[in-house]
């Protein structure tokens, strides 16, 4: 199938080059309807995958000499190079939490192949991969905050008993940014292509000449409680506070760095799908329950606590529906159930739920920790002590969990 210039193969630079009407699971497209190898294909048509904006970035290198009758036969702007896209089965290879500035490199292979891909350093021992083709995926994600304490308070004057109970609040989750790099292809040692750095509160991504592209920044912690009873008049005075707030994103401006590109996101089909910016920030953190008491009654469900809010709506398509490759944000964390004791009067009141990120599910209240990977807002803590002796007060603070660390993960 070979069409050669100059010792030089086409099928090494433009993807799907043949006479067949698909290329791994890719519809292809003619050249030119004059353009056949005959002799060697029976007079078919030669074909190749055409670049489709959605999915194909950075296929915009010129080919010069492959000429029919003294013209180019194609245009840099009518052909796909190999990328991350169209490696089978793209999905996630390698996830750090480095705490310290990283740099990561790449050797290359040529336009069409795949390279090395290194993380940390150049020696052997930093490869990640021997098989990484020259355009990946890249995203950030902040670390999520942490769910604050909840209060269990009692005031205990003869039978006249006082007792609150106030859930912790959730985590927030923090916020997540994704972009497209085309590595130096040609390059024939590891050269460097960026830095990041996976912070407690802001997870980094630089460019080779250490320019800042993106930042990632921490979801809140959830806010504190107190409160305050009264030993006579059974008046209750509290600050319930508000679950952890979503993280932000900053992404600098690209310009200047042709290498560097916001992702491409596509729905199920392959069009092209918007990514407003408020899907980018984290999500917010659910707000802890309150419960009171007194001489042996009970208030259940004088507020009740909340979910974490998550990144469920957001899914992201790495390719086109063809490959079938994306990621769907995780919900967040439940929040915590007000119990009542009616055979003691004494109540207790859940924690908030975390948030929930891209990368995972935050902590459900009752003080459960954040479950899943990265991101993801910790749980609101349960006060849980319900009685205090004769004569004396007391209080009983119960921890909320801590939110999930940051991380950032490379896609191909």
């Amino acid at each position: 199938m070979a069409f050669r210039y100059q010792g030089r193969n086409l099928s090494e630079f433009v993807f799907g080059f043949g006479t067949d009407t698909t290329y791994r699971n890719f519809s292809t497209v003619a050249f030119n309807s004059h353009y056949k190898t005959v002799g060697k294909t029976g007079g078919k048509t030669m074909r190749m995958v055409a670049k489709n904006a959605n999915f194909m970035p950075f296929s915009e290198e010129g080919i010069s000499g492959f000429k029919v009758g003294g013209v180019d036969i194609l245009s840099a702007n009518a052909y796909a190079g190999v990328n991350r896209f169209i490696v089978a089965g793209a999905s996630e290879r390698v996830s750090r939490t480095n705490p310290d500035v990283t740099p990561f490199y790449y050797k290359g292979n040529g336009y069409n192949s795949l390279g090395e891909f290194y993380i940390g350093g150049t020696l052997a021992s930093h490869r990640a991969s021997s098989t990484c083709p020259p355009v990946i995926w890249v995203g950030i994600q902040g670390a999520g905050g942490s769910g604050s304490s909840g209060l269990a308070r009692g005031n205990n004057y003869l039978f006249h008993n006082v007792w609150q109970h106030i859930g912790g609040n959730g985590g927030g989750s923090g916020g997540f940014a994704c972009f497209q790099v085309r590595m130096p292809h040609n390059a024939s040692t590891p050269t460097l292509v960026g830095y990041f750095q996976v912070g407690s509160l802001i997870t980094s991504l630089r460019d080779a000449n250490y320019g800042i592209i993106a930042t990632a920044n921490a979801g809140g912690n959830g806010g504190a409680v107190s409160g305050t009873p009264s030993l006579w008049d059974d008046v209750y005075t509290h600050s319930q506070g508000n679950g952890g707030s979503a993280g932000t994103v900053s992404i600098l401006s690209l310009t200047g760095r042709p290498d560097w590109k916001n992702a491409n996101f596509t729905t199920p089909t392959g069009g092209t799908l918007g990514l407003p910016g408020s899907d980018l920030i984290g999500a917010v953190g659910g707000r802890g329950g309150y419960n009171h008491s007194t001489n042996g009654s009970f208030a259940s469900g004088r507020y009740l606590s909340s979910q974490g809010a998550g990144k469920t709506g957001l899914t992201i398509y790495l390719n086109n529906a063809n490959s079938g490759n994306s990621i769907t944000g995780y919900r967040g964390g439940m929040g915590g159930l007000n119990q009542s004791y009616a055979d003691t009067g004494f109540n207790q009141a859940g924690g908030g739920g975390g948030a929930g990120s891209m990368f995972g599910q935050g902590g459900d209240g009752n003080s459960a920790p954040a479950r899943t990977a990265y991101g993801a807002g910790g749980g609101g803590g349960t006060p849980t002590k319900t009685s205090w002796s004769a004569f004396e007060g007391g209080d009983a603070w119960v921890s909320g969990k801590a939110g999930a660390g940051g991380c950032v993960k490379f896609f191909w």
